[in-house]
């Protein structure tokens, strides 16, 4: 089953995200958002399992959300983002990595349309 990674825990209802996957939390708590180290740590754990088809949903510091999207960049050469849309949420997908001739090509593909 896919995961959907969650920067922080906070008060809302991700219960729509359900949908995507099972609802992981980086975090919990008070951050420190000028303690990064700290922050990649809790991230590069929390996502140790992540997959290629896993997803990022956009809240919390912003932090938070820069270092996960490295860290899945990192891994697979793209993240997955939900993102809140008004009523639901939307699924986007950033491919950053370098094509067979080397040069770097960065596409957004809307999925599940």
């Amino acid at each position: 089953m896919a995961k959907v990674f969650i920067p922080h825990k906070g008060p809302h209802d991700y219960s729509q995200a359900e949908k995507f996957g099972e609802l992981v939390f980086l975090s919990d708590g008070l951050i420190v958002n000028k303690k990064v180290n700290f922050i990649y740590q809790q991230c590069f754990e929390g996502m140790r399992d992540a997959a290629e088809d896993d997803c990022l949903l956009i809240s919390g510091l912003p932090i938070v959300v820069s270092i996960a999207s490295a860290i899945l960049v990192e891994r697979f050469g793209r993240v997955n983002y939900l993102i809140w849309a008004g009523n639901d949420y939307v699924q986007r997908r950033l491919v950053l990595r370098r094509n067979e001739n080397g040069s770097k090509r960065t596409t957004e593909q809307l999925i599940g349309s």
